[in-house]
């Protein structure tokens, strides 16, 4: 061994501490991580700090991320609906059907004479 290997200049045997306990010092270190980083109590508070509406409103100001979020539905959308369970997506659309049908014959929609538009319909003025 070189002397400027040497510490100190004394020849110290190599005694392979490290290897011999890598599992019992990972176990430490873990335990460490877990009860000072990871506990309820720290994580709650942690959480409790995070501003989620403000980070959400200011990276959704940035046009370029809604439109990547719609192209991405877009995209996934068609996969997303063939992976749904047939019984209850059926369901779905019949009752959002059923719904926006009563909503629309509620309303009095303002009809368009023939004159106007070309299309057959009663005029009311």
């Amino acid at each position: 061994m070189p002397c400027s290997a040497i510490p100190f200049g004394l020849p110290i045997p190599h005694t392979a501490i490290v290897p011999r306990n890598k599992e019992r010092i990972g176990d430490a270190i873990g335990r460490f991580i877990s009860n000072n980083f990871l506990s309820p109590s720290v994580l709650a508070a942690k959480i409790r700090e995070i501003d989620t509406a403000g980070w959400l409103s200011a990276w959704l100001s940035n046009p370029a991320n809604p439109n990547r979020i719609a192209r991405q539905v877009a995209t996934s959308l068609p996969a997303i609906i063939q992976a749904l369970p047939r019984d209850e997506l059926n369901a779905f659309v019949a009752g959002a059907y059923a719904g926006a049908s009563k909503w629309f014959r509620r309303r009095r929609w303002p009809l368009a004479c023939s004159r106007c538009c070309g299309r057959k319909a009663r005029c009311r003025g």
